[in-house]
């Protein structure tokens, strides 16, 4: 039911406002109200008197257009100038952040060997030491054949050969590449 309202209103609208069919042409132009032009007069090109002011006005415009574009194309000149001595400064702080951070690399790299090199001495002195000590240990816990090995019977009755004492505590020797 709305629907049909709707489309009844839509209708009754289009039909007060009409459809617009009028024969009319259109209308001319309206000429501002300060303007001499008047239809059918010739064009100021025509009078010597206008050519005469019109004739240096023109090549003083266009020496001024000429350097007005030649100021443009120096400013633009030194825009462009300015970013590639931008582009170049940067490029060279760049080269120069660079090397110190090359040569602070460098450096931090000597040192690390040195102190790699210092730490494979230590280590070397550590194993020698250790190998000492184990040395002494096998000396100390060393024990010769006794004297009752020297009675054949007892050599066969028992291994008699030289060796050594077992640890404390049932713990055994290390070993030391």
């Amino acid at each position: 039911m709305t629907r049909r309202r709707l489309a009844a209103t839509a209708l009754a609208c289009a039909a007060l406002a009409g459809c617009g069919g009028g024969d009319e042409g259109p209308a001319p132009p309206a000429l501002p109200p300060d303007s001499s032009w008047t239809p059918g007069q010739g064009s100021l090109a025509l009078s010597q008197a206008y050519l005469a002011i019109a004739s240096p006005a023109d090549a003083r415009g266009e020496k001024r257009l000429a350097g007005y574009l030649r100021t443009l194309e120096l400013i633009d000149a030194r825009r462009k100038a300015a970013r590639e001595k931008e582009r170049r400064d940067a490029l060279r702080r760049y080269r120069l952040e660079r090397a110190r951070a090359l040569a602070r690399y460098r450096a931090a790299l000597a040192k690390a060997q040195r102190e790699r090199a210092r730490q494979e001495r230590l280590l070397a002195k550590q194993r020698a030491e250790a190998r000492r000590r184990l040395r002494e240990l096998l000396e100390k816990l060393h024990v010769p054949k006794g004297h009752e090995c020297d009675i054949p019977e007892v050599q066969r009755q028992f291994d008699c050969v030289s060796g050594r004492q077992p640890l404390p505590g049932g713990r055994k020797l290390p070993t030391i590449p």
